[in-house]
Parts: structure tokens; sequence; C-alpha cells
């Protein structure tokens, strides 16, 4: 890489982290249970995945996570790291199906969707809630819950909006 281009990573990815922001803090819908809401912010990381990377999908997630957090005025450190760790897993998805190169047909965007439910479900059905009971001494039922509706929710975003925004760059960047 040379410093020219690693001056557009940087850069994509502090776009990348405010259009995260954007997306969870002000076009999210909120739910009635605590803390949570819906967002495409999850679609969000796909693209980045695509464009820059899983390092940059994961430092979109946790510095995305990190700014709405302080949006809120609480920052839940537990959910950071997931988060981060979750874009990390979804860049490393993105990359090994090589959507940035290979068109996306009906087997690939099976598999997509399998890897990305897994990764989901590693993510916010056992290190978020797992973290927030050890860190924060919090509820087992609330945090499973969270993390349960929140994996969800991305599985969704992932599965229809993340899976549009792949193919819109894939047509946008003449992929066959």
């Amino acid at each position: 890489m040379n410093n020219r281009s690693i001056g557009s990573w940087f850069a994509g990815i502090l776009i990348g982290v405010l259009i995260f922001y954007v997306f969870s803090a002000y076009l999210g819908l909120p739910l009635p249970t605590y803390r949570m809401g819906v967002s495409i912010s999850s679609a969000w990381l796909t693209f980045i995945a695509v464009v820059l990377g899983p390092i940059a999908a994961g430092l979109v997630a946790f510095f995305g996570q990190i700014l709405s957090g302080v949006g809120s005025h609480t920052i839940w450190w537990t959910w950071v790291i997931a988060d981060g760790i979750y874009g990390l897993l979804l860049g490393l998805l993105v990359h090994r199906m090589a959507f940035d190169s290979v068109k996306l047909n009906n087997r690939r965007f099976w598999i997509f969707n399998l890897w990305q439910v897994i990764a989901n479900i590693l993510v916010w059905l056992i290190i978020a809630p797992l973290g927030d009971m050890w860190v924060y001494g919090s509820f087992p039922r609330l945090v499973f819950m969270q993390g349960a509706i929140n994996m969800s929710l991305n599985i969704g975003a992932n599965a229809t909006i993340g899976v549009l925004m792949i193919m819109v760059y894939q047509r946008i960047s003449k992929i066959e």
C-alpha cells in the first residue's frame, strides 16, 4: 500500500464511522426494550467490508459503536468490543467470498447468509451477553433478550439491505 492508498483507507474508515453513527443514532427506530433500536448499521458494515476489507469493517463497527455510545451518554464497552468483533468477522466472511471481484449468485447468497447468521449468533448470543454479565453484573435474562433481538435484526438487515448494497456495489464496479 502506498501513502495515497493508506490515506484513502483511513478516510474511508472515518467516513464509514460517521455514517455508521448516523444510521445508529438518527436513522434507527427505537424499540420498547431497554437501549435497543432497529438500524441498518449492520448492513452498512457489509458494504464497508466489501469496499475496505475486514480490518476496516471491525474498526468502523468499534469506533461507530463508541460514537453511538457517546451520543447516548452511555458507552457499553462489552457491546463496543462485540460490535468490533462482529465487524471483523463479517469482513473476513465478505473477504473470503471475494464480493469485490466475484459476482453474487444464488449459491453465494445462501452461503453468505449462513455464515453471517453464525457470526451473529457467536457475537450477540455469546460474547455480548456474557461480557455484560461479567463486566457489569447485568441480569442474564435481560442481556440474552437484548442479544437475541440484536442478532435477529442484524440477520434481517444483512440478508436484505446488506445484500442489496453488495449488488449495487458489484453493478457500479461492473463485476461479472
